[in-house]
């Protein structure tokens, strides 16, 4: 039977007092909530998250100031679904660091989770205006914007980036999902082809091209780019198995059994 990893909270609170004695001849003061610290990111490795919030917290009860407390114990928060404590927290780290890139994105990502939309725009707005050669935050805005269904306020952010920076991958795969959501299949596939030209031999592209295809009612056209994968990995499943499909609704028996015999050859 394994060990079960497990520190009392008693034996915590004890661990941090009987510490904090030994060290009080330390001048600087810092060593008794670092060792802590050092304790709860060992439990937190070790998976063992609600004692790695505790000494969080203890560490936040001792030290108010501690920046580094509050984000690593509201990354636990939201991780485990606790959005209201997980904003609460990362706030905190937020505030006492607004500098931090980490911290920001972490309360931007509790916020979302609450869905506070409003509250996500104003913070990337101010951080777009102080550190305008960050691209991420002018990413982000265009994400709360599509999370908020206002899919031309998140276009425009996108195509204002790709206007002053070039292309990006990254940029235009949103795109692509924003057109993908709104039923702009074309438009959609418009994006793709770019990054197609770019990573001629990268399959996800294709099938992510050929899934467009079916929605908009390009059957033939989805047909063409499984077959282009398989130029490129003659076992891909996805290729394999939407061939079959296709050439089924042909009527053409012959090569539908052949895609789907070569299906069950392959080891996906």
């Amino acid at each position: 039977m394994k060990a079960k990893l497990f520190v009392g909270w008693i034996g915590i609170a004890i661990l941090f007092a009987g510490y904090r004695n030994v060290m009080s001849q330390n001048e600087s003061g810092n060593n008794d909530y670092q060792y802590v610290l050092i304790e709860a990111v060992k439990q937190k490795n070790l998976g063992n998250l609600p004692e790695a919030v505790k000494l969080y917290n203890l560490v936040i009860k001792e030290r108010p100031g501690c920046d580094v407390a509050y984000y690593e114990a509201g990354s636990i928060y939201l991780m485990t679904n606790q959005l209201e404590l997980a904003r609460t927290n990362l706030q905190k780290a937020y505030m006492l660091d607004r500098d931090n890139k980490w911290y920001t994105m972490a309360y931007v990502n509790s916020l979302g989770a609450l869905k506070a939309y409003d509250s996500i725009t104003d913070i990337l707005k101010e951080k777009i205006k102080n550190e305008p050669d960050e691209i991420e935050w002018e990413y982000q805005l265009a994400t709360a914007y599509y999370s908020m269904g206002k899919t031309g306020r998140a276009v425009r952010v996108l195509e204002n980036i790709e206007k002053e920076r070039g292309f990006s991958e990254k940029i235009t795969l949103l795109k692509a999902s924003i057109y993908e959501s709104e039923g702009k299949y074309e438009l959609a596939k418009n994006e793709i082809d770019k990054v197609m030209i770019l990573f001629p031999e990268a399959i996800r592209f294709r099938i992510v091209a050929a899934e467009l295809c079916i929605k908009s009612g390009e059957e033939d056209k989805a047909a063409t780019y499984y077959h282009q994968i398989l130029d490129i990995d003659s076992t891909n499943i996805i290729a394999l198995t939407n061939l079959t499909e296709y050439y089924r609704k042909k009527k053409d028996y012959g090569n539908s059994l052949k895609y789907l015999g070569k299906s069950f050859e392959s080891k996906q």
